[in-house]
């Protein structure tokens, strides 16, 4: 199997393919789009995409940036495909969407010992709340009025202040909780989990203010992708990689792996 890197690599720019007119920017969030130990770019919606750009003849590199820059540059910028991003209502507008790639659930851990966090109410009163800047679970636990959040930059952050008491709970899903703690050395016995507060549709999206004509050349993309079966495909050879590595709880449902 292929090593997942946890470096510092994901702030500099890899390039899959040559350079071309469209931009691509992706967050280092496997197994989504992540940066591999050889610097090469992988990951499910990253296969997706290679499927989809085959289809077209399209060229263009990946460039993975703290999901903060990438945001802002998704938003702002036309010709921007953005790898990848949860579908919520506070989003709809903002993008354009050219279809999933997976589903995530989203599960509070707390540090093993702590008392676990029962519901939401309970989720509320904690004195700080792991989350990570510019991330959909920051702007869901936002929109519900939460005044407890700590923000940081990247996910690994909040795992070891959770492990240091520096924050009370975490809000991630369960590969990438997985995949943090042994990148880290540490073991999921280190951790607890007992409440689910969220799923939310994981899309490849592109910027509100590209070209329809171009979006809709990406949808029929993604179209053949789904039809041909190279979708079904990608999501089998990830479903094994992650049940045989890492032990992972991964199903398929109406064709989109849930993590």
């Amino acid at each position: 199997m292929r090593a997942f890197s946890v470096s510092l690599l994901f702030l500099f720019s890899f390039n899959t393919f040559p350079e071309s007119s469209l931009e691509v920017v992706a967050v280092d969030e496997p197994p989504a789009n992540f940066v591999d130990e050889e610097g090469a770019s992988a990951g499910i919606a990253v296969d997706v995409l290679k499927a989809m750009q085959q289809a077209l003849g399209e060229t263009s590199g990946i460039s993975f940036m703290p999901e903060a820059r990438a945001m802002n540059i998704s938003r702002n910028e036309p010709n921007v495909i953005l790898l990848s991003i949860s579908r919520t209502p506070f989003r709809e507008e903002h993008y354009h969407w050219i279809g999933p790639v997976l589903k995530k659930n989203w599960l509070v851990y707390t540090k093993k010992g702590n008392e676990e966090v029962s519901n939401i109410d309970t989720l509320k009163q904690l004195g700080s709340l792991g989350v990570v800047r510019g991330d959909v679970r920051e702007e869901w636990l936002v929109n519900r009025k939460f005044n407890n959040l700590h923000s940081v930059t990247r996910h690994e952050q909040n795992l070891q202040m959770l492990l240091r008491g520096r924050t009370d709970a975490i809000v991630y899903e369960q590969f990438g909780m997985i995949y943090l703690a042994e990148s880290l050395g540490l073991s999921m016995s280190a951790f607890s989990s007992g409440l689910a507060i969220n799923q939310s549709d994981v899309y490849i999206a592109m910027s509100i203010s590209t070209p329809i004509a171009e979006v809709k050349k990406w949808r029929k993309a993604y179209q053949i992708v789904k039809n041909n079966g190279e979708l079904d495909a990608i999501n089998l050879k990830w479903q094994r990689e992650l049940i045989d590595h890492f032990n992972a709880l991964v199903d398929i449902d109406d064709g989109y792996l849930i993590l």
